[in-house]
């Protein structure tokens, strides 16, 4: 929901075409396009060191990251920028974002991190340059 500023948990209940484009029909929504859904991901789809993009409450935007560990009991995973992520902030790296990246900030400039003895991410020294 874009004025809820997070995804909403939907069922959906029909499907049509309207002007080529897939649309879909839920309970208080109708002729939803497509591009504004996704699917829920289960935890089983992510692994320790992947690279994932979550979506930052704070600044409104999807960043990359990193999973440091799975939380499999809490649905949850701890990321080199947010501690205790919930999994429906999580998505896979697609090819679009590898593009929209591509453009962006290279790597060697992202500050990096690592997890604290807590678990949670805290940023590691600047090197000498």
């Amino acid at each position: 929901s874009e004025r809820q500023g997070r995804w909403l948990r939907a069922v959906i209940k029909g499907k049509r075409r309207v002007n080529g484009v897939d649309r879909y029909d839920f309970d208080d929504r109708q002729a939803v396009p497509e591009r504004r859904l996704r699917r829920i991901a289960k935890i089983s789809e992510f692994f320790v060191g992947q690279e994932v993009e979550y979506l930052s409450a704070s600044a409104k935007v999807w960043v990359r990251a990193r999973i440091l560990r799975l939380q499999e009991a809490l649905g949850k995973a701890d990321l080199d920028v947010k501690a205790n992520a919930e999994l429906q902030r999580i998505r896979c790296v697609t090819e679009k974002s590898e593009a929209q990246a591509a453009s962006a900030e290279p790597a060697s400039k992202r500050p990096r991190t690592v997890a604290a003895g807590n678990g949670a991410p805290r940023p590691l020294p600047s090197s000498p340059s």
